[in-house]
């Protein structure tokens, strides 16, 4: 799919967008240590900057991809890489987050194909697998099971073999793990928090930094534009 998208695109733009993607990365080396920036229990700094120089480009791509190939908006460019890179900046050296918003891009990709599927039981089984994968580290992404159930109610192919299958899917990885911590004797940990939200105080302009001021200003032009676009 990403070099599908690549080979059909103006060499151009992907230059552009290469570039975009490397300066975007360095730019933060200006105003701090390295060791700071990217720091890591588990692997060296060097390491987590690669991945995450690599991990959000092919991210940006592999969304480009799924938004045009499932006509979604009809205008074949490379606008939504940059733009999704600029949104998820605060988040660019957290690794284990881009893996898990990388599994869900195929998570998406699984529910797009359920339009015009009389019985998509195979889409269904590996968008809830991804789920159960993602769960073993993160829990709280049980609650996005309920999304494949509502996507097989718009695209009116609900069955009672599709609510199985996402059982299924989900719960399998989630077996494996427990059976692997059985027999290696290590605890399980899997825990879920219902209805612990925490709603923090709006910070004003006085209490945000010069890079938040703009990190913000950058995201309200992108949704005014992006309401207008959509009406």
């Amino acid at each position: 799919m990403l070099l599908k998208y690549l080979i059909n695109t103006k060499p151009t733009i992907i230059l552009f967008f290469i570039v975009f993607s490397i300066v975007f990365s360095c730019i933060p080396m200006l105003h701090g240590e390295f060791n700071l920036l990217y720091p890591s229990n588990i692997i060296s700094s060097i390491l987590v900057f690669i991945m995450a120089l690599i991990i959000p480009t092919f991210h940006a791509v592999g969304l480009n991809n799924l938004v045009y190939e499932n006509n979604i908006i009809k205008k074949d460019n490379f606008i939504l890489g940059p733009v999704f890179l600029l949104l998820t900046a605060p988040f660019l050296n957290v690794i284990s987050a881009w893996i898990i918003s990388f599994l869900i891009l195929f998570f998406i990709h699984f529910l797009f194909d359920f339009y015009q599927k009389e019985h998509p039981l195979s889409q269904t089984f590996n968008a809830s697998i991804i789920l159960g994968v993602i769960a073993v580290y993160s829990p709280s992404i049980i609650w996005y099971f309920p999304v494949i159930i509502i996507c097989s109610l718009i695209f009116q192919n609900i069955s009672w073999r599709i609510i199985i299958i996402t059982l299924i899917g989900l719960l399998t990885p989630i077996i494996f793990y427990s059976v692997f911590c059985y027999l290696t004797d290590k605890n399980m940990h899997i825990s879920i928090d219902f209805l612990s939200f925490n709603f923090k105080e709006i910070p004003t302009t006085n209490q945000l930094l010069l890079h938040e001021i703009i990190w913000f200003s950058v995201v309200a032009i992108i949704c005014i534009f992006s309401i207008v676009e959509l009406f």
